[in-house]
């Protein structure tokens, strides 16, 4: 497995750590993609928890960019991206 991480900057609209990760199984390479965040402020957190715009486009966005990557390594997609929400407790 080969992955790697970002972080935001402070000021972002998310605090966030994102790491991608890339291995080799019986089915051939995958790609995940991992973040975990929290809401910068209250206008994000009125458009990704209450309005559920951001979370609608945040998830277009990670399905565009996993499919992306899959035409940058001339892969092929088997099944749906699969995308997961996980809420810790406040």
């Amino acid at each position: 497995m080969t992955s790697f991480r970002f972080g935001t900057l402070r000021g972002h609209l998310e605090a966030r750590v994102i790491e991608f990760r890339a291995g080799q199984t019986d089915e051939g390479l995958t790609f995940t993609v991992e973040s975990w965040a929290r809401n910068g402020d209250q206008a994000i957190r009125l458009m990704y928890d209450v309005l559920g715009i951001a979370r609608i486009l945040q998830a277009e966005l990670w399905v565009r960019m996993c499919e992306r990557f899959i035409h940058v390594v001339g892969g092929r997609q088997i099944g749906p991206v699969q995308i997961s929400t996980e809420r810790a407790r406040s």
